[in-house]
């Protein structure tokens, strides 16, 4: 209603911002924009326009600009200095006008991980420059609305005080507001001058717990809560004074007034503490939030704040979800492409400097003491190292849920701190066993620092920049997309470009929490406006005001909790989940049996080992597996030294060998796609029997009304699984229920004496209500239905349903003694003391368990060091029998089942296998608790049929007392309620026209799927609507209804009808013609021309820079997301239908720009090769791969004879080396030069567009690969004397030599020349060694030579690179000499650690991408800018036949020779053997190594 409010109708609000990260704010005003548009608002809020950012760091520059319109500076403490700023791009841009400034200044020097090294504001540290610099944009540049951000240790309340102007003079020396261990001996007065010519109070020496600048000028001060200013006046006789002298000449009272100094603007501050787990993101990340205002009437007392600090408060949301519901799964592509670099050269440079160390706890390095002195306070025997069993150089056996390619990156310094982290896991009271409970664990801090576990359970701590977070029980780290999901930030919906995860972590770890910046936001904007209410109920009284702030809060959060309980109540249907009823016709059973059938195939083709669980296929089929406990890994990664630990299952593992035929994954997924329905639905009614359970606590009521529709397939260890959800809002809002169909191992259990595998399907089906609406319930849910059916069923089963449970008593009893997992860890007994005086000394965090009879929470068992060999379970009813009666049987398997526990019965009397497992509590919301199964797979839910107390642990079963317990036995019924039916689609699908892009063509959408794809897209319009599917938000989403709706119905037309094109592997590759004049690979539009760079002197800093076009980056960046794609969705609301379209010249046109960019190659387009073919990736993945590059070698060539002086001559192969070198030369070795372009269809039908663009085009030189003294020098020799006469004959008296140029190392100058005499007479050698010899040799000798050998380090000689340049004519516009770098062609050591991995706390980025790199990769680039400048312009010159001192690179030399440019290279015995054999038995000695003329 008011056109003046900021972000109201009319006045958008214009932000800007200074975050060092992602612009959370922004990304969180586009989302709030969003969800209002959604929910019907889209007038309420006016918009909101980014207009500036301030960054410095040139990735996360690159970043800003490529996903926000908004004006871009360079660092915000160049903000304020200059006049008028300049952007990154070095243009003038006056700052916009602005409403709101959000500034996340640096943290780096005020946090608490830089114990020893704090610095405060005035220490000049990065932190200090970086707030004084937005301290003074909000003086230059003032604006309604500012928000700070910082951690918790920073000194707020000076912080304060430099924004505000005022010093309150009560706490004006508390020591609380310095960092202490910051400007040591800079305590002191605060001392005031008078200004002899202003007569002004200026201030002259500042201690470090007051927030003012030297040089400020005093204005007066406030008495008590006054908001009348007092003069003050400098005390008589002084030239200086110091603040308790003013405050004395001016009777000022310390306790109560407050200091005032002279600012441009008035400005009010409240600071809230927040932590981001309060926030729904499973995070500890204690941050503090400043809020800015300029209050009305400049009140300085404005209480506006305490509004803000309301709002904050109210908008706090629970967290609903746990760490794992934030990570990818293990085959999403970003998970596939980490892995891959990490098992690529990065990750082997990695795993080889790890085994060039020797042992890390003999090294006498610092953190070694560390490490020990952690272990010695924990417990912990010196050499215990169970998870790792690291040793000198690399030496690991890791469990087999780990990921190896990630703990061969890892020194042994880091594998000590995995083993002290999860003996820190096994020692609390409440123990959990890292391998099967989400730990979230920062192994690139200290291990002296770092805590094993959260306060609170399933969340990760502080998110850094350059922390390496090891997730326990996923086996692996976090990623940098994960870490922007757990800051809340949809990563999804970026712009990325080539970030490194490293960058990606970076980006997270220096951002706002997106849900937290969200609501301090929204408090900022709304607090006034909540005042405004409050103060009219209140008839203008303050305090009642306050009072009244929570009650209206409150009732606006009663209201709309009232609705969402109204909407699930199953009678009312919201227009917003209302769905059109589908035709229910044909049972779902039939489908159901059809993928029970293929449940041999799937158990054949799942995951075996770890290393194939991101979509590949170990390359080695051979797999070890336990009949036991059932783990299993590949050939491959059972490395003796670096692998596998299964060292415990040695006696009880089996062979399995999977031939490839039946280990492809990618023939099962093709024949489930092919029988999976898209959507499935439940019968009114089906849910009646849940609902009667415990008064609907899996709150199941009106879930018939949803579609279920298909969303994913996943492979796991031996099953396979289906994935349908039921989501809110038409199917793009959040889920609210999942049918889940595996196909498989039905039940993990022994297959000792030669059982065989139960195979069959499985469907669940789970409801999430429990976790959304309230009350609600944390942590794991269990389906609340299930159907079985076995491989061979034949007849019908019905679904189960849950009934109540039964308590029953037992009496369990153990035997034996075998070592319990702390013991294993290396735990002694002083841990367990250590422990208790730790709960004794706070004893009040224990009160509650106390109270509980809990005490197995804080302290451990008597005999806690044993468990039992045998365990016995008896029913203390004797005339009633139980199957779980018997004795059990521990098993040898170690880190294989939670805690190493498991305890067997085997099959007997036609009776199932029992075994006793302790279940995990993976969320670490509550302890382990045992249960007995008949699965050894904590996770087979149904198989589980009585559970132990939760208190109980094995260990009790060897004491009398405590051997008789309550089991709760699990009971299921039948349920012939539930039926599921398979919702009959209408979809037609046809095939697009021959000639035309149209793949395919879908009809007869509903109008509630075509509402679907509106919504999604954000889009109002009807008609023909081009849907976005590369990247963002709206892409994501129209995807997710793709992929539901349309992709298995195109995937089932294809393998039944077909599509217009061959999917098959073997199918024939399609010629493409251009459909306009446009060569392929040259179309401006299709491929845009990358930016042009160029380099210019800086003169301020004397030093050549690179620079391109202002905006030319984003310019590029724009062009590429408008550029047309292989496909493209095209809705048509009217006609209710959706074209696929396939465009294969697009394809085409990047896979030649490919092959001809870059190389100066003007091409007819006829000299191209340019074909296409569309597959499905599912079928053969790599098919389409081109074979390796090979250039045949010399056996099949004809000699050719050169004569040698001396009596030499060249040996048969010599000869043959000879021909096949002047082939060569004389362009008659031609080879089919080819480039690809694969391009994936979105959605998740597997189609995949592949281009080839080929041409045939001659070897363009060649490379005599003969190991050591093979004869290479003879060879080269023979090859200039067999082309003399030609060479002189062609040379011209200008720039064209007879001379082959030899490039050697320095040394072999001579040994060339030696070499060069020996085997020839009467060639011209010149012999050049630096400039000085060049002096000596005028142009017509180089051009007449026959050979010119020069050293190939002549350029790092500066005087033959300025003599070049001079010769060149380019002395005034270089204006220096530059160096050869010294790194100049050298190998740029690249591991993991830096670019895949974070390499430390303090530098993410490590050796490998640091700033010294960088340096001397602008410097390499430099010096190649200048080279090649200087070579263009002297080829241009003409010189004189007697002329000296003229530069090799101005000649065209007849051939170059470049002789040791190989590494050394190893023969194999078979080759030795071969070069002995040859020389004994042959009589003219043509074997290896034996030659008069090796060389």
């Amino acid at each position: 209603e008011n056109p003046k409010a900021i972000g109201g109708k009319g006045n958008p609000m214009k932000l800007g911002t200074a975050c060092s990260g992602t612009d959370a704010p922004a990304i969180a005003m586009r989302m709030l924009e969003e969800q209002w548009d959604l929910r019907g608002l889209p007038d309420l809020f006016g918009g909101v326009e980014h207009v500036f950012s301030c960054e410095k760091e040139p990735f996360k520059q690159a970043y800003l600009a490529r996903n926000f319109e908004s004006i871009l500076y360079d660092d915000i403490i160049k903000l304020s200095r200059e006049e008028v700023p300049c952007d990154v791009y070095g243009r003038k841009k006056p700052v916009p006008h602005h409403h709101m400034f959000v500034a996340g200044t640096v943290c780096r020097n005020f946090s608490m991980l830089r114990s020893k090294h704090r610095i405060d504001i005035e220490d000049k540290g990065e932190s200090g420059e970086t707030f004084l610099a937005a301290c003074d944009k909000l003086f230059k540049y003032p604006n309604e609305l500012t928000i700070f951000e910082n951690v918790q240790s920073a000194p707020w309340d000076k912080m304060s005080e430099y924004i505000t102007g005022r010093v309150k003079l009560s706490s004006y020396d508390a020591p609380h507001k310095a960092i202490r261990d910051a400007r040591k001996g800079l305590s002191g007065k605060l001392m005031f001058v008078l200004d002899r010519k202003s007569k002004k109070i200026a201030v002259d020496a500042v201690p470090s717990t007051v927030g003012v600048r030297c040089g400020a000028i005093v204005k007066g001060f406030y008495r008590g809560k006054s908001n009348e200013m007092q003069d003050i006046a400098f005390p008589c006789g002084l030239k200086k004074c110091s603040i308790d002298q003013l405050l004395k000449a001016n009777g000022i009272s310390k306790d109560h007034d407050t200091l005032v100094f002279e600012a441009p603007v008035t400005y009010c501050t409240k600071s809230v503490k927040v932590d981001t787990k309060e926030f729904g993101l499973p995070q500890t990340r204690n941050r503090v939030y400043m809020f800015v205002w300029i209050p009305d009437g400049d009140d300085i007392h404005d209480d506006l704040g305490e509004y803000f600090d309301k709002i904050v408060s109210h908008l706090k949301s629970p967290l609903r979800q746990s760490l794992d519901a934030f990570m990818l799964h293990d085959d999403h592509d970003r998970i596939r492409v980490f892995r891959e670099a990490l098992r690529g050269p990065m990750g082997f440079n990695s795993k080889r400097r790890n085994m060039m160390e020797p042992d890390f706890w003999t090294s006498g390095k610092a953190n070694v003491a560390h490490c020990r002195n952690t272990r010695e306070g924990l417990g912990m025997d010196e050499h215990a190292r169970l998870f790792t069993n690291w040793g000198p150089f690399g030496r690991k056996q890791i469990p087999p849920q780990c990921w190896l390619e990630y703990m061969n990156c890892n020194d042994a310094r880091l594998c000590d701190r995995f083993d002290i982290l999860n003996a820190s896991s096994f020692r609390d009271a409440e123990c959990h066993d890292p391998l099967f409970a989400s730990f979230c664990w920062n192994i690139s801090q200290n291990v002296s620092k770092e805590k094993h576990r959260s306060a609170v359970p399933a969340i990760s701590g502080c998110l850094t920049p350059g922390g390496d977070f090891f997730v326990s029980h996923k086996g692996r780290p976090l990623l940098g997309c994960e870490k922007l999901l757990i800051q809340g930030i949809p990563y999804f919906r970026l712009l990325l470009g080539n970030e490194t995860e490293v960058e990606l972590g970076d980006l997270a770890g220096n951002a706002m929490s997106l849900t937290v910046v969200s609501a301090i936001m929204l408090a900022a904007m709304t607090c006034k406006q909540l005042k405004k209410e409050c103060m009219v109920k209140a008839n203008g009284c303050p305090k009642l005001a306050l009072k009244l702030a929570d009650g209206i809060l409150n009732e606006e959060c009663r209201l709309k909790q009232h609705a969402r309980e109204v909407k699930w109540t199953g009678q009312i249907a919201p227009p917003e989940i209302r769905v059109k009823a589908p035709v229910l016709s044909t049972c779902a059973f039939s489908v159901f049996k059809q993928l029970a059938a293929l449940t041999p195939e799937a158990i054949q083709s799942s995951i075996w080992c770890t290393c194939e669980t991101s979509g590949m296929n170990t390359s080695l089929s051979e797999f070890v597996e336990c009949q036991v406990c059932r783990v299993s890994c590949c050939r491959m990664c059972l490395d003796s030294f670096s692998g596998y630990n299964i060292s415990s299952h040695v006696g009880t593992t089996r062979q399995v060998s999977i031939p490839d035929c039946e280990h492809n994954h990618a023939d099962t997924l093709l024949k489930i796609r092919s029988i999976a329905p898209p959507v499935l639905q439940f019968k009114e009614g089906s849910f009646d029997e849940i609902m009667s359970v415990r008064k609907d606590v899996f709150r199941v009521n009106g879930l018939e009304m949803f579609l279920f529709r298909f969303q994913c397939i996943k492979r796991g260890r031996r099953k396979w699984s289906l994935e349908y959800y039921a989501r809110e809002n038409n199917g793009i809002g959040q889920p609210i229920a999942r049918l889940r169909i595996v196909l498989g191992e039905a039940l993990q259990e022994s297959i000792l004496h030669n059982k065989e595998v139960k195979a069959g399907l499985l469907v669940e089906l789970t409801c999430f209500m429990p976790a959304i609406s309230t009350p609600l319930t944390y942590g794991k849910l269990e389906p609340c239905a299930w159907l079985y059916l076995d491989c061979n069923s034949v007849q019908q089963p019905c679904w189960c349903v849950p009934c109540e449970d039964k308590m029953m008593e037992f009496l369990v009893s153990g035997s034996g003694e075998t070592p319990s997992p702390r013991v294993e860890v290396g735990l002694r007994e002083d841990a367990a003391s250590v422990l208790e005086a730790a709960s004794l000394s706070n004893g009040s965090k224990f009160q509650p368990s106390k109270k509980r009879g809990e005490s197995r929470r804080w302290i451990w068992a008597n005999n806690w060091r044993d468990w039992p060999q045998s365990i016995t379970i008896e029913s203390k009813k004797k005339e009633t029998h139980f199957d779980i009666e018997g004795t059990y049987q521990r098993a040898a398997c170690r880190q294989s089942t939670n805690q190493s526990a498991l305890w067997i019965k085997l099959e007997k009397d036609r009776k199932p296998a029992m075994y006793i497992i302790l279940r995990p509590n993976v969320d670490r919301t509550g302890p382990d608790f045992a249960v007995i199964s008949t699965s050894s797979d904590w996770s087979d839910f149904l198989a589980v049929k009585a559970i132990f107390p939760t208190l109980w642990q094995p260990c009790d079963a060897l004491v009398n007392t405590s051997r008789c317990q309550k089991l709760k036995l699990k009971n299921w019924r039948g349920s012939q309620a539930i039926k599921c039916v398979l919702a009959e689609s209408t979809l037609k699908i046809e095939n697009g026209k021959l000639e035309s892009d149209e793949l395919v063509l879908l009809s007869n959408f509903s109008s509630a799927e075509v509402e679907m794809f509106r919504k999604a897209a954000m889009v109002r319009g009807r008609g023909c609507l081009k849907l976005p599917t590369l990247c963002g938000q709206k892409a994501r989403q129209v995807l997710r209804i793709f992929t539901s709706v349309c992709s298995t119905p195109i995937m089932r037309f294809a393998s039944k009808i077909g599509l217009k094109y061959d999917l098959a592997p073997s199918s024939l590759w399609l010629k493409l013609r251009e459909k306009d004049s446009t060569p392929f690979g040259q179309c401006s539009r299709t491929v845009p021309k990358k930016p042009a760079e160029a380099w210019y002197h800086n003169d301020e800093r004397g030093r050549w820079e690179r620079t391109s076009e202002p905006d030319a980056a984003k310019k590029y960046f724009d062009e590429l997301v408008m550029a047309p794609q292989p496909f493209e969705f095209t809705l048509d609301c009217e006609s209710m239908s959706l074209s696929v379209r396939c465009c294969p010249e697009v394809a085409g046109h990047r896979a030649a720009n490919a092959l001809i960019s870059g190389r100066g190659l003007e091409l007819p387009n006829e000299s191209l090769d340019v074909s296409f073919k569309l597959l499905d990736k599912t079928l053969q993945q790599g098919h389409h791969l081109p074979s390796i590059f090979q250039v045949h070698n010399c056996e099949k060539e004809e000699a050719t004879d050169v004569q040698l002086c001396g009596g030499y001559k060249l040996y048969e192969r010599q000869k043959k080396v000879v021909t096949k070198m002047v082939r060569i030369e004389e362009n008659r070795t031609q080879f089919a030069e080819t480039e690809l372009s694969e391009c994936e269809m979105p959605g998740s039908t597997g189609l995949s567009l592949v281009a080839k663009a080929t041409r045939q085009t001659n070897v363009p030189g060649g490379v005599i690969l003969d190991a050591i003294g093979s004869g290479k020098t003879v060879v080269s020799i023979a090859i200039i004397l067999n082309g003399i006469l030609n060479a002189r004959n062609s040379r011209s008296p200008t720039f064209k030599s007879s001379a082959t140029c030899v490039v050697v190392p320095p040394g072999l100058i001579y040994q060339w020349d030696s070499e060069i005499s020996k085997f020839t007479h009467g060639l011209d050698v010149i012999k050049i060694f630096d400039l000085q010899s060049l002096k000596k040799v005028t142009v017509w000798e180089l051009l007449k030579a026959d050979v010119v050998i020069m050293p190939v380090d002549i350029l790092e000689s500066q005087d033959y690179m300025k003599n070049l340049i001079e010769r060149s004519g380019l002395v005034d516009f270089l204006k220096s000499t530059p160096k050869l770098p010294a790194y100049a062609g050298q190998y740029e050591y690249n591991d993991a650690r830096g670019i895949w991995i974070p390499d430390s706390s303090r530098d993410a980025f490590g050796g490998n991408n640091k700033p010294k790199n960088q340096e001397r990769r602008d410097a390499s680039a430099y010096f190649t800018y200048v080279y090649e400048k200087c070579l263009t312009e002297l080829r241009n010159h003409e010189f004189n036949a007697d002329d000296t001192m003229i530069p090799l690179e101005f000649f065209e030399w007849e051939r170059v020779i470049v002789d040791e440019i190989h590494e050394s290279l190893c023969t194999t015995r078979k080759e030795l053997a071969t070069a002995k054999s040859g020389f004994e038995n042959s009589g003219s000695g043509t074997a290896f190594f034996c030659e008069r003329n090796r060389r």
